[in-house]
């Protein structure tokens, strides 16, 4: 793969993930694990269950992918109660 001005770019092959696999190796609710990367990012799981008190990261941004159940998120900005 060519990257900028002819410079040859290094594509990186990464193995799968079942991530239903990885929860499954505990129980315990909000205490994410990292089970991979990409990019120079972690590959975080998280089980969770009720409400979540809003925050931030600075620095990260958040991917949800819900497994089983669902999640409501209430975007602090959105202008609802």
């Amino acid at each position: 793969m060519r990257g900028i001005k002819g410079q040859e770019k290094k594509l990186e092959i990464m193995d799968a993930i079942n991530l239903a696999d990885k929860l499954s190796t505990f129980s315990g609710y909000w205490q994410p694990r990292v089970v991979g990367s990409f990019n120079g990012h972690d590959l975080m799981v998280v089980k969770v269950k009720g409400e979540f008190v809003w925050h931030k990261h600075d620095d990260t941004d958040d991917f949800f992918l819900v497994l089983v159940g669902q999640i409501t998120i209430q975007l602090r900005d959105s202008g609802r109660p």
